[in-house]
C-alpha cells in the first residue's frame, strides 16, 4: 500500500485497477486500504471481481466481503461465466457511470444483446446464490479443503476462496498429465502466466466436491510435494 501511496500521489486523474481475488493466487485485494487511498486522494477504484462474485461477502463478491458500501468511486465488474455458469459480463456503478457506458463503450454498442436463454440463466444463478445455500456448501467446502491440503503439505496458510495453486516448477506439466490420467482434471500454469521458477498446478474446488476428493487429490500431488 506504500507503493501504491506513493505513485497516487504524482497524479491528478486517479484510477485505481485491481481484481477483487487474484487469480493465480487465489489471495484477496486489501479493497479497504485501496478505498481509503482512493478517498483521500478523489480517485476512482475499478474492481474485477471476476473470482469473488458468487464466492465472498455471501455470494455478493469481494466488496460485501469487506462490508464496503456502494459509492459514486467505485466501479465492481465481473463476469457471468465463473460461478453464474453462463456468459456475458456486468458493471456496477452509479448512474452516471453506468449511463456513459451505454452510450460511449464500443464493445458494448457493436455487440449482439445476450440470448434471453443465458439472461434467463443468469438471472436462476442469481437467485440460487442469493437464496445462500450453495455459497455456504462452497464455504464449507474450502474449510474441509484447507484441513486435508494442509496435511498433505499442498498449502502454507488456509485459504478464503476455492483457488490453490500448488508450486512445482518445472515438474508442473508432468503432475498435471499425471493427474488427468488418474480422473482429475487440474491444469498446468506456465511461463508467460506466471513467473519462470513458480509454474504451477491450479486447483480450483467447487460445490460438487466431496471431502474423499480432497483427499485423493492430497494424496497424489503430495508424492510430488514431499
Amino acid at each position: 500500500m506504500n507503493t501504491l501511496e506513493a505513485k497516487v500521489k504524482n497524479y491528478n486523474n486517479i484510477f485505481i485497477i485491481t481484481d477483487g481475488v487474484f487469480s493465480m493466487d487465489g489471495d484477496i485485494a486489501p479493497l479497504k486500504d485501496i478505498k481509503r487511498i482512493a478517498d483521500e486522494y478523489n480517485g476512482v477504484v475499478i474492481v474485477d471481481d471476476a473470482h469473488g462474485t458468487g464466492v465472498l461477502g455471501k455470494g455478493k463478491g469481494t466488496l460485501k466481503h469487506f462490508n464496503l458500501k456502494p459509492s459514486d468511486n467505485i466501479i465492481q465488474i465481473g463476469t457471468l461465466s465463473k460461478a453464474f455458469g453462463g456468459l456475458g459480463g456486468f458493471v456496477c456503478g452509479i448512474e452516471e457511470v453506468v449511463e456513459y457506458l451505454i452510450n460511449t463503450s464500443r464493445s458494448f454498442i457493436y455487440s449482439t444483446a445476450l440470448p434471453p436463454s443465458l439472461v434467463s440463466g443468469a438471472l436462476k444463478s442469481l437467485e440460487l446464490i442469493e437464496e445462500g445455500h450453495l455459497t455456504e456448501k462452497l464455504q464449507e467446502n474450502i474449510r474441509s479443503a484447507n484441513r486435508i491440503f494442509r496435511r498433505y503439505n499442498l498449502i502454507e496458510e488456509d485459504s478464503l476462496t476455492p483457488i490453490y495453486p500448488v508450486i512445482l516448477g518445472d515438474r508442473t506439466m508432468e503432475v498435471s498429465e499425471y493427474l488427468l490420467k488418474n480422473g482429475i482434471y487440474a491444469p498446468g500454469i506456465r511461463y508467460p502466466s506466471v513467473p519462470k521458477g513458480l509454474e504451477r498446478i491450479r486447483v480450483s474446488i467447487n460445490v460438487g466436491h466431496r471431502e474423499e476428493d480432497f483427499e485423493r487429490l492430497g494424496s497424489l500431488l503430495g508424492e510430488f510435494r514431499g
